[in-house]
């Protein structure tokens, strides 16, 4: 087994060396570079702070509007009953509806002859399209 230690001497003589040399000197701006990260962060910080305030008055108000706009005189509206609306609403009956309509009834339908030859050109054109597509 190999000991890298140093001797006592040795070790001696590399702790005179050290206090000889005296401190590094560390370069001029280090220290603006430092007070002024710590100026930013605690900036941040601050900022921070504040908005958080601002979130909780934020919130707290909403929640304070959402508890007392409904107790509000002057928000409160008047719904009206359900009675008080169908009264007012105007609805037409099922006859009055159909008689505003021109409709053909089933029989009128077969009757008209006009109709009869509109269904067979339409099965007629619908025939055609299929022969084509088979083609």
């Amino acid at each position: 087994m190999s000991n890298n230690y140093l001797s006592d001497e040795e070790l001696l003589r590399l702790m005179a060396e050290v206090e000889d040399e005296g401190l590094a000197k560390a370069p001029d701006r280090i220290e603006k570079n430092v007070l002024r990260e710590i100026h930013i962060k605690k900036k941040k910080v601050t900022y921070f702070r504040l908005y958080c305030m601002r979130v909780g008055l934020s919130v707290a108000a909403a929640i304070a509007i959402l508890f007392v706009g409904p107790f509000n005189p002057l928000v409160q509206t008047e719904v009206p009953s359900r009675e008080v609306v169908e009264q007012s609403r105007v609805v037409a009956s099922k006859e009055e509806a159909m008689a505003e309509r021109d409709i053909m009834t089933k029989e009128e339908a077969i009757k008209d002859k006009g109709a009869l030859e509109k269904i067979s050109d339409v099965q007629l054109l619908i025939e055609n399209k299929i022969e084509e597509y088979l083609r």
